[in-house]
């Protein structure tokens, strides 16, 4: 068995980029195998496939048989000998993937190949559209007779596979979907009540997205997001109102005037008994430096899909929001920004602007699934950058490897899958009971007051309590209603409360 395509490449010229999912090898069998491989799992192809003696030809195969990955490419085109590329095209010129390899080359490092522009033969996608999503108006390449239709620019350009669960997705439209679930209500719940729930929510989603970063803010600060979540989708996506966002979701003293200038790291910090306190590093952003433009390609992106208005809302989504997160451009709030992200693409693909999803407190209520799919992409990264160092006085953070290529030609395929699983649990559940419960707390007051005169604060406590507790009043808390009235009294308000829920078992 000997290694090919990406697993040759990468061994052979030692590029830093992340384990592949699946490894590729030649063997001596009749019939192509897949087996184990230590963390994933090899395909070892049958001997009748043969591949050249270059590393061009590695080049060739991997991307017939393990698919085009711009974020391995640009190491590989770094490495390799021009001289040997030059004649692997130019010996057959015409060829398909050679084509695209051409092309490719040329746009990832900007670097003119001596080869004559081709006279003859039809354009060709870069990619094939059976398998990844692609970009509607694909910009033709008349030199080499190439479409390039990825999804974002040569600074920002994601990827998103056609797996069966993403292709699940296509046609349909969540803002449209929680909007039918609230109207399902309709005969139960009225407008404001509806309206009101919905309110609910933006405060619930505030408050959430803050817990994820186990952060309780001022009463300012939480007020600012609960503006912007309600704005969201209004305005066009810029650095100038990234910016300002950022500035008002953050401590006055994190308050930044443009992207970052510094490195920057997510992680904790633990106490050793023997080293004392260790800076423990979970993820790394971008070098600084490369930051400008990486946002500046992610906002064309974003401006790019919103144009052509044919990839599905979830997905375009996800690809900003995300990308955006791992670019990290502020020195604090890149997490919050990020979830709001989710909203305000969502809402500005849809004109249905009052319904917000709370994605964030459905997220919470997953965690562990969340951190999982960040780390499908920071666990790989930090292998890889091992040489940083955080001075123990400073706390600066020197990052001496740039990988930029790896934050700007990501795979988010399996993050539009989280964020779809993430925003239908949340439809399906969080959504409408927000409206119930609002639905039962106006009713299980109106029954206190029938029964007792007390100021609004008072009953909206003790109907807090009610609710709480399936309809009772619990054993520790009984004693502060009886304050206002008799055990009696309190009986009968627990009786009618019980009918009153037994009214929402239908829904």
């Amino acid at each position: 068995m000997q290694y090919a395509g990406y697993t040759k490449l990468i061994e052979d010229l030692d590029v830093l980029v992340p384990p592949l999912t699946r490894d590729l090898a030649t063997g001596d069998s009749y019939k192509d195998e897949v087996l184990p491989h230590g963390y994933n799992d090899i395909l070892v192809l049958k001997k009748t496939k043969t591949v050249g003696p270059t590393l061009c030809d590695h080049i060739g195969l991997a991307i017939e048989m393990q698919g085009i990955r711009p974020a391995y490419l640009y190491p590989i085109f770094q490495k390799i000998s021009e001289d040997e590329l030059v004649a692997y095209i130019s010996d057959k010129p015409q060829s398909t993937i050679r084509r695209c390899i051409w092309h490719l080359y040329e746009w990832l490092l900007d670097i003119k190949l001596p080869i004559a522009d081709l006279t003859s033969g039809n354009y060709t996608p870069l990619l094939d559209d059976k398998y990844y999503f692609t970009s509607l108006k694909g910009v033709k390449d008349p030199r080499t007779k190439v479409i390039h239709n990825m999804l974002g620019t040569k600074e920002f350009s994601p990827m998103i596979r056609k797996t069966s669960k993403v292709k699940g997705m296509i046609g349909i439209d969540l803002i449209d979907e929680a909007t039918e679930r609230l109207r399902t209500l309709h005969h139960k719940v009225d407008a404001d009540t509806i309206g009101r729930s919905i309110q609910y929510l933006y405060t619930k989603e505030t408050k959430s997205s803050f817990e994820i970063e186990n952060e309780t803010p001022d009463k300012k600060r939480n007020s600012r997001f609960y503006q912007a979540l309600q704005t969201s989708g209004t305005l066009p996506l810029s650095k100038k109102r990234l910016l300002h966002l950022q500035n008002q979701i953050v401590e006055g003293k994190k308050i930044d005037a443009d992207y970052r200038d510094v490195e920057i790291h997510v992680g904790n910090v633990i106490a050793d008994k023997h080293e004392g306190l260790l800076n423990i590093v979970d993820f790394i952003g971008p070098i600084h430096e490369r930051v400008p433009s990486l946002m500046n390609g992610l906002i064309e992106t974003h401006r790019k899909i919103l144009t052509e208005n044919d990839l599905p809302p979830i997905m375009h989504a996800a690809l900003i929001a995300f990308g955006f997160v791992y670019i990290h451009p502020f020195n604090d709030g890149n997490g919050r920004i990020h979830r709001f992200l989710f909203h305000d693409i969502l809402r500005c693909r849809s004109d249905k602007n009052e319904i917000i999803i709370p994605v964030s407190a459905t997220i919470l209520q997953n965690i562990n699934q969340y951190y999982d799919v960040l780390n499908s992409f920071s666990k790989p990264l930090m292998a890889l950058l091992s040489d940083y160092d955080i001075d123990d006085e400073t706390y600066e953070l020197r990052v001496p490897q740039d990988l930029h290529y790896l934050y700007r030609y990501l795979d988010l395929t399996e993050h539009v899958e989280f964020l779809f699983d993430m925003m239908t649990t949340s439809i399906h559940n969080d959504l409408v009971d927000e409206a119930i419960f609002i639905l039962k707390f106006d009713a299980v007051k109106k029954a206190i007051k029938s029964h007792v005169d007390l100021p609004n604060q008072k009953a909206d406590l003790i109907c807090k309590f009610i609710l709480q507790n399936n309809g009772t009043v619990s054993g520790k808390k009984r004693n502060i209603p009886l304050e206002y009235m008799s055990e009696e009294t309190l009986t009968d308000i627990e009786d009618a409360v019980q009918v009153i829920l037994m009214g929402f078992n239908d829904l």
